[in-house]
């Protein structure tokens, strides 16, 4: 089967071909409205097959993705409330997707919890639609919280059949397709021991730009325009302490509340 990869930060898709069945049917499912399917019986052997190992098909498509010169793309998750755009950065396995699960359970609409789109030209969140991936943990938490998700596709068959590498997949309703202004960029920093201590602060700038280069989803040349589109999105940038989901609801309550007055 021959598919086609794009997002909307991407100059052009990207065409790979896969043999293994399992791996073609869940291909969609996993990336939403991002793949198209160009041929289902065709195999191009002069095409990129990733086996059945999603671990080398990210790395493929990462490696030959070709970024729109007018954006920059974040890893990170993105909300909208009120017209703006809320952007969470944070490491893998930390937390990001839950807690986005949980705001688009309590009022905040979703956008995406993979990757975040930022126009270099107005610095707003350029939005693109792909399925939310939640870990085991992260779907028990938010049972314990009283939500019980709909609709929700196991897939055990991600790296290399490992059961445990496994992800439920989420499409969200309902999706903000409006162009943003950002209200907030925050940094997760999740720990049981932040409980008491849970707050939203400014960081020296020096750290703050780190973290922000070391979230790119892609490798950019650190060119002098590119770092100073980094610099500028400083202004918006907070780290967040927390230890559960209800923590940020009331922390960010606070926050606009006092961006407000």
């Amino acid at each position: 089967m021959v598919f086609s990869y794009y997002r909307k930060y991407m100059i052009s898709p990207i065409l790979f071909s896969v043999k293994d069945p399992m791996m073609a049917s869940v291909i969609p499912v996993w990336y939403g409205s991002n793949i198209t399917v160009i041929d289902k019986e065709r195999i191009d052997t002069s095409l990129f097959d990733p086996g059945d190992s999603f671990s080398a098909l990210n790395k493929n498509l990462l490696n030959h993705t070709r970024c729109k010169p007018e954006l920059f793309v974040f890893h990170g998750g993105v909300m909208t409330k009120d017209g703006k755009a809320y952007v969470f950065l944070a490491n893998t396995k930390t937390g990001k997707s839950t807690l986005t699960m949980f705001l688009s359970q309590k009022g905040w609409t979703f956008i995406n919890d993979d990757y975040v789109i930022i126009s270099k030209n107005n610095k707003h969140v350029i939005p693109d639609s792909y399925p939310m991936h939640l870990r085991k943990g992260g779907l028990d938490y938010l049972k314990a919280e009283g939500i019980h998700l709909n609709n929700v596709i196991y897939i055990p068959y991600l790296y290399n059949k490992q059961e445990e590498s496994g992800k439920y997949i989420v499409t969200l309703k309902p999706i903000s397709y409006q162009e943003l202004p950002i209200n907030g960029i925050f940094m997760l920093n999740r720990n049981s021991e932040y409980n008491g201590q849970q707050r939203i602060v400014k960081e020296p700038s020096n750290l703050m730009l780190k973290k922000l280069l070391t979230a790119s989803l892609h490798t950019y040349s650190l060119q002098e325009n590119t770092v100073l589109f980094v610099i500028s999105l400083l202004e918006w940038c907070y780290s967040v302490y927390y230890s559960e989901a209800t923590d940020v609801i009331s922390l960010l309550k606070v926050f606009d509340s006092y961006e407000n007055s």
